[in-house]
């Protein structure tokens, strides 16, 4: 869940195992339960205000609890949609915060299981929210669909290069889901980096009413069939599969303080990717059989 990934990131930007995640502005005597793994495992705990989720609370209350320069405090937040299709009232909540917090930086899609890891239900949703995104966000157009598969009867064609996330060119065979395309739409064009991620492994403590519509086989199908269709939309995915399908879950469907706290890490790895990507002070360099960022004032690596 995007929300339990959010309180991960506290948990780091904090350096507060204990307390990272939660409201520590609430007094101890309110609810002494939440804290540390329990307020990753135990809904009461977010449904009660004791979990940190959103930066905007914590830079209002405890500001002082990141680890982080004054003037660069992160901004983390995150909208949540229980239907399908998100409804009106979902889309336009989220425009009209996007209207009073404008957020024009990194956008990562998550979702549960609760659909039954269908195709099309999350197509619709992810559709729907990159109008919202089109709506709000300066100089974003979603990217064209794909061209239709080439007949065998028709004769050989070039295919268009698939839609990438910048213009900005990256060395052939990059570590990299945007390899080097030319922009369709100019130089100054450029699409905010997205990041899609799958929905955790599904443990031995699932409910079995559960089980037939939400097991792991439907899981690896639909992560990578999402994968191909949001490869040609210029997302990045990050399956989480690998990452829990032997991990511990209390109630076999959601992820662990621990799990969580190793996704944020790799969200965080794919952050700086994005931002070197953007850096033209950096670029990426072939040395020694390994791709590495090397600085265009000294020459250092980083």
């Amino acid at each position: 869940m995007v929300r339990h990934l959010s309180q991960a990131f506290n948990v780091l930007l904090r350096e507060d195992l204990p307390t990272g995640a939660r409201s520590t502005w609430r007094t101890n005597e309110e609810n002494s339960t939440c804290f540390c793994r329990t307020l990753f495992e135990n809904h009461d705990c977010y449904a009660e205000g004791f979990a940190a989720a959103n930066s905007r609370h914590i830079i209002k209350h405890d500001p002082m609890s990141y680890k982080c320069p004054a003037h660069k405090l992160p901004e983390i937040d995150f909208h949540v949609s229980n239907k399908d299709p998100p409804s009106d009232m979902e889309l336009d909540d989220l425009k009209k915060y996007m209207s009073q917090n404008p957020v024009n930086d990194v956008f990562i899609f998550g979702q549960g299981g609760w659909d039954g890891f269908e195709i099309d239900p999350a197509r619709r949703w992810v559709s729907a929210y990159e109008g919202v995104l089109e709506e709000k966000v300066q100089g974003f157009r979603r990217p064209p669909p794909p061209p239709p598969p080439i007949k065998l009867e028709d004769p050989p064609a070039a295919v268009p290069p698939p839609i990438r996330r910048s213009a900005e060119a990256s060395p052939q065979d990059a570590p990299t889901s945007h390899k080097p395309q030319d922009s369709p739409f100019g130089s100054t064009y450029d699409l905010p980096p997205r990041l899609w991620i799958s929905p955790n492994a599904q443990g031995i403590h699932k409910n079995q009413f559960f089980v037939f519509e939400q097991n792991n086989i439907k899981l690896m199908k639909f992560e990578r069939e999402m994968r191909s269709w949001l490869d040609e939309r210029a997302f990045d995915s990050l399956g989480m599969y690998n990452l829990t399908v032997q991990s511990e879950s209390k109630d076999g469907t959601h992820a662990t303080m621990e799990s969580n706290l190793v996704k944020a890490m790799m969200v965080m790895n794919w952050l700086d990717m994005v931002a070197k990507e953007k850096d033209k002070s950096w670029k990426l360099t072939q040395e020694a059989g390994h791709w590495t960022y090397v600085s265009t004032k000294n020459g250092n690596a980083r």
